[in-house]
């Protein structure tokens, strides 16, 4: 079994007796025998006819291997400079009689498969959606892959924990049409009147600096980098972000980025950004759900929410970091939804959309691209 939140991988004999096969008292990376080898909260395994293990090394990006003797070796690890890593956040795995490893990177949305020898490839026809569940050409797109068998036939199973579905991927046959495009399920979208905010207090409209649709920058300097995707609510540097929806974690590493500008995380079919996890101003935790792992010198290094974890509304997520305002992205069965469908007490538009047009552009917003949203609107999207 793999314990996850112990970075071990344990074995369990008949008798019941626990013995630990292979990992450290502490997250880490490092190929070896025993207790010599490190994981980074590892989230499954699979084994195959000749008793070899395969590991799911979730925090690592990395599927690793366990021979009969307990030694440890990276069998397929993401690239550092993939700029979209096929085998990012590995959370399941499911061997063929073959000898061939699938493996659901749970961060990516894609179905990876790994050949006896090492080489890997993302399945063609899966890749994370922009909008439903079935591309145009009618292949399967996925968002958070958490589980996945092989079955008989030699298809595969996969659960989707935010499209709440399992799907059947296979080769379609010859004659057969492909499955029409799906809509969001109806329990996926959220519609709480009326919606509280993510900071305090929470039955009191706030400012929202931030729509999806605007025209963003990037940190490398580029002022036209991309479109905005969320929502911007201010709030003091320090001040607590709080769960809007009842919500338990579904994924094994829902943090991100400890310590930097965007650190997050993902809790239900939303995405908080731009606080400390589980942390207050001072950098203490917030209460037990949330584990502190100290570093060598005895400093937090990052911060641990294990998976099944649960938040009632009003319960404090984080606080807010130097970037004065929480960014929430909405993926209500896996697709990105504008968060202004949200009905927030209180929320209202008090500027009117306008198109501003100079001879440098005719882009819409061009010219408000590095203005505050509360003083340059667009319309939603």
């Amino acid at each position: 079994m793999a314990d996850t939140y112990n970075d071990r991988i344990r074995r369990i004999a008949p008798d019941g007796t626990v013995t630990t096969l292979a990992g450290g008292s502490t997250p880490g990376k490092a190929d070896g025998t025993g207790g010599a080898a490190l994981f980074d909260t590892p989230s499954a395994i699979a084994v195959d006819k000749e008793g070899i293990l395969y590991v799911a090394d979730t925090g690592n990006d990395a599927v690793r291997r366990i021979d009969k003797l307990g030694a440890v070796t990276t069998f397929a690890a993401a690239l550092e400079d993939e700029p979209r890593p096929m085998l990012r956040r590995p959370v399941a795995l499911a061997l063929t009689f073959d000898g061939y490893l699938y493996v659901a990177s749970g961060a990516g949305g894609r179905i990876v498969q790994v050949a006896p020898g090492g080489q890997y490839r993302a399945l063609p026809d899966v890749d994370r959606p922009p909008e439903s569940s079935y591309a145009s050409d009618g292949t399967v797109r996925l968002y958070a892959p958490r589980g996945i068998a092989v079955r008989r036939d030699g298809s595969l199973a996969v659960s989707d924990g935010q499209a709440l579905r399992v799907f059947t991927l296979a080769a379609p046959k010859a004659g057969t049409a492909m499955p029409p495009a799906q809509a969001l399920p109806a329990a996926a979208l959220v519609r709480r009147e009326p919606m509280p905010w993510p900071v305090g207090p929470q039955t009191e409209a706030h400012e929202v600096v931030g729509v999806m649709g605007e025209v963003r920058g990037s940190y490398d300097g580029e002022s036209r980098d991309h479109f905005h995707g969320g929502l911007d609510i201010r709030a003091d540097v320090g001040s607590r972000v709080l769960a809007i929806l009842p919500s338990k974690v579904s994924d094994p590493y829902p943090n991100w980025a400890f310590g930097n500008l965007g650190e997050g995380m993902s809790l239900g079919p939303f995405s908080y950004i731009h606080m400390r996890v589980g942390r207050d101003s001072a950098g203490k935790a917030l209460d037990p759900r949330f584990q502190l792992l100290l570093g060598a010198r005895g400093k937090p290094e990052r911060v641990r929410v294990r998976r099944g974890t649960r938040f009632a509304v009003g319960d404090a997520l984080g606080t807010i970091n130097p970037m004065a305002h929480v960014h929430m992205d909405y993926y209500p069965g896996g697709a990105m939804v504008n968060p202004l469908t949200l009905p927030f007490i209180g929320l209202r538009d008090t500027v009117a959309p306008r198109i501003p047009v100079s001879r440098s552009t005719t882009t819409p917003g061009a010219a408000c691209g590095r203005k505050r949203a509360s003083a340059c609107a667009w319309p939603a999207r």
